[in-house]
């Protein structure tokens, strides 16, 4: 009779804690560990390459070829030539000699870089630090303000790269994907389009 009465208690205790279970996870929930759950967030990359690596670029002069037409070759220039600061970075056709298509690009750690321009001495420069979309690209003199620094991601595989402001988190862009000489580069959202694409080209 004693064990009828225990067993009967014993039986009692495993329902209610199969309740408890049901009503602290509901229906459809999922109970995922924390190394599933990590390695789900490790594939949601914010770029189309899984082999981005940061500060691969070395020390050195370059022209910064857009890939968003990779068969035409325009690379970031200052407008005009100009030595001034405020005067703007544009997209031209390459011209080997063309010392303001030449970029002093430097590594100042945590893969963040400044990027000078050869002939003008001046920084590449988001104006007035604006963290908004649109805002066209300006050189201006260095001073290492975190809107003169910016993040580059390199794809191995695929030898392009993706160059962010610091201080905005923007990506540079080419506006609309443009194909013509003289368009104004801008800062903008990051999407994954070519026209937010580079290439490194050795000049020495």
């Amino acid at each position: 009779m004693k064990n009828r009465k225990f067993l009967s208690l014993l039986l009692l205790v495993v329902a209610w804690g199969c309740k408890r279970e049901m009503e602290t996870f509901p229906s459809g929930s999922q109970v995922t560990s924390s190394a599933s759950t990590d390695s789900a967030l490790a594939n949601q990359s914010a770029f189309p390459s899984p082999d981005i690596g940061y500060g691969l670029i070395p020390d050195g002069i370059y022209f910064i070829k857009s890939m968003a037409h990779p068969e035409i070759y325009l690379t970031l220039d200052v407008q005009n030539g100009s030595l001034e600061d405020g005067a703007k970075i544009q997209q031209s056709t390459q011209y080997w000699p063309a010392k303001s298509q030449w970029w002093v690009v430097t590594n100042g750690g945590y893969g963040y870089y400044s990027i000078t321009n050869y002939r003008s001495g001046k920084c590449l420069d988001v104006p007035n630090a604006s963290l908004f979309p649109g805002v066209k690209i300006q050189q201006f003199t260095c001073h290492g303000g975190s809107n003169q620094l910016w993040r580059i991601a390199t794809s191995v595989s695929r030898g392009i790269s993706w160059i962010s402001n610091k201080n905005s988190g923007l990506d540079l862009d080419v506006p609309d994907g443009s194909r013509n000489p003289g368009v104004p580069i801008q800062q903008f959202t990051p999407n994954n389009g070519s026209n937010q694409t580079w290439k490194f080209i050795r000049v020495f």
